[in-house]
């Protein structure tokens, strides 16, 4: 699937500490996109307290209809419970798939949150997350690269998916 002007809006999903938040800003500022983090987002509407599946599946339902945006979204927020079909197919979805012990030291963590029972998908095991990731429309697989190579990795592969500009 390829990026157009009808899904111009990029989610970037995978497991927490993969480095959607380090990875995204320099996604977007390759696409001359603006860029949204969703832990960041909920920590500036409120006092961190409200992180609730309301909360998110409203910020995920109006981000994506920001067009030409790269949104790093939580790692649970690719649940049908928070993101669901309609806005899943708004997006073009990007798995950064890295396991995040092979990411420790190579990412910034910048806001936590840990919903540890907001959603059906936080009980289910890494391999079953894993294969609701990899319906995303997009897998970029950085390993153990460092931020550099892998911001190059992201931003070539997504490239390549965007249609051609003239």
């Amino acid at each position: 699937m390829a990026i157009d002007e009808s899904n111009s809006v990029i989610v970037l999903v995978g497991h927490s500490g993969v480095g959607k938040s380090t990875l995204g800003p320099t996604l977007a500022e390759a696409l001359n996109y603006n860029f949204f983090d969703v832990d960041a987002e909920i920590a500036s509407i409120s006092d961190g307290g409200s992180n609730g599946l309301s909360t998110r599946r409203g910020l995920l339902q109006g981000l994506s209809r920001c067009n030409q945006s790269v949104i790093a979204a939580g790692y649970e927020d690719f649940s049908d419970e928070i993101m669901g079909p309609q806005i899943k197919e708004r997006v073009f979805s990007v798995w950064i798939k890295a396991a995040p012990n092979e990411r420790l030291g190579k990412t910034v963590i910048g806001h936590l949150f840990s919903p540890a029972s907001l959603t059906s998908f936080n009980a289910i095991s890494r391999l079953e997350q894993d294969k609701l990731f990899s319906f995303a429309d997009l897998t970029v697989s950085i390993g153990s690269l460092d931020i550099p190579e892998a911001s190059k990795l992201l931003i070539d592969t997504v490239k390549a998916a965007l249609p051609l500009r003239h």
